[in-house]
């Protein structure tokens, strides 16, 4: 046993929990948990002595609720340890996580081991194998609460990450785009004559005047007047009309239909099967080449959408096995306004998906390697009507600056 853990034996279950401050007696289970987790990943994570682990867990699940433990004599270390949790709990960016993770209650244990699993990748590497350590991990914590956006929305969508295999993938993807500097790109993208691209999200909701039919749908600003003599002879008669929908009603014109032409931006690429086993040196350490590729394509996404300022559509196109699930994990990495979608087998998905990558204003830049070019030219030219082909080479890959700048410019 390791040195400052105090045993808590609890007799339903016959077995020894150790925690520093949450009531063992009111968190068994909890803290039975938290034992198998620590267990579990103990295998592949240097993770922090037991009980601070199980402590953060049951904060994470019960938050301004936790139960501290009675023990009649504390010494020094222990009162501090507690004070610092019960501000964490009363942290602002700490509750916003707390509620993310008690919106669901059949998926708060899930989503709870995985922001804990989030929270320890910003703590300190020096073993935190005693309370005092612990109080510095905690003042770290609380001065500077670690969690990104993204960390927050990978904690919403537990689901997405079954597996340490698509924890370690995503974490890779995020490092490759974070590291890649922001860039303004200068890529200009014709317009058609006559085809100007308007950005409105829905047409005017003004009438256009005048009344077309009859109909037993509609509002009470549009009854016929005459269905309100039914109101002298029988109230309960117009009632009963009213209920089995038997009023009439006045239809207004409909709206006209407006053409709206929007600007897209297709950045994609067909997965080569041999970056899924190919290691390359990124960042002092070795990366799969897809996972530079997709870290890569994301950066370059984001700038696209940046430098648009909203008047540009960016979309991800990622061919390959697998991409389909990997699609909703990139997601989360990428701002608003841009789509990723994810194609398997582009073969089986043209025709059911077509209708979300077809259009006239559509642009593709799309990265390509020599064993699948002819393969991505007869995908490209069956769905965009202007696209780009830009060759990848392993010389490429080894300085993803310099094919970034060959995207933008």
């Amino acid at each position: 046993m390791l040195p400052e853990l105090k045993k808590c034996y609890m007799p339903a279950e016959s077995q020894v929990i150790s925690s520093f401050v949450a009531d063992p007696f009111r968190y068994s289970a909890e803290l039975q948990q938290a034992l198998n987790l620590y267990h579990h990943w103990s295998a592949f994570q240097s993770l922090p002595v037991y009980p601070f682990f199980a402590d953060l867990y049951v904060l994470l699940l019960e938050g301004p609720n936790l139960q501290f433990t009675r023990t009649p004599a504390k010494d020094e270390y222990t009162e501090q340890y507690e004070y610092l949790f019960r501000r964490l709990a009363y942290d602002e960016e700490f509750l916003q996580l707390h509620k993310i993770i008690r919106t669901d209650k059949r998926k708060k244990g899930s989503r709870a081991q995985l922001a804990l699993l989030l929270l320890l990748r910003h703590l300190p590497p020096s073993p935190m194998d005693s309370r005092r350590n612990a109080i510095r991990a905690l003042h770290q914590i609380i001065e500077d609460f670690p969690f990104t956006p993204s960390e927050m929305q990978m904690v919403a969508n537990e689901h997405l990450f079954p597996s340490r295999a698509s924890l370690e993938g995503f974490f890779a993807i995020e490092k490759v785009k974070n590291s890649l500097p922001a860039r303004i790109p200068t890529v200009r993208i014709e317009v058609p004559p006559g085809e100007e691209p308007i950005m409105v999200e829905k047409a005017s909701h003004l009438p256009l005047g005048g009344y077309t039919e009859l109909s037993t749908d509609g509002s009470f600003e549009s009854i016929v007047p005459t269905e309100l003599a039914y109101l002298t002879l029988d109230e309960k008669y117009f009632l009963w009309k009213f209920v089995n929908g038997e009023l009439l009603y006045f239809s207004r014109d409909t709206e006209a239909e407006i053409l709206v032409l929007v600007q897209v931006l297709v950045l994609g690429c067909w997965l080569n099967p041999i970056w899924s086993e190919s290691i390359y040196s990124f960042g002092g350490e070795g990366m799969l080449g897809k996972r530079l590729i997709q870290g890569l394509l994301c950066r370059v996404a984001e700038d696209f959408q940046t430098a648009s300022r909203g008047k540009l559509r960016v979309s991800l196109c990622l061919i390959g096995q697998g991409m389909e699930e990997e699609a909703p994990r990139l997601q989360i990495l990428l701002p608003t306004g841009v789509s990723v979608l994810g194609i398997d087998d582009p073969e089986a998905a043209c025709p059911t998906q077509s209708k979300y990558i077809r259009g006239k204003l559509f642009t593709a830049f799309f990265l390509s390697s020599p064993n699948v070019k002819s393969k991505l030219q007869k995908f490209v030219e069956t769905y965009y009507d202007r696209y780009s082909l830009i060759d990848i080479t392993r010389e490429k890959l080894k300085d993803l600056e310099l094919l970034q700048e060959e995207l933008i410019t």
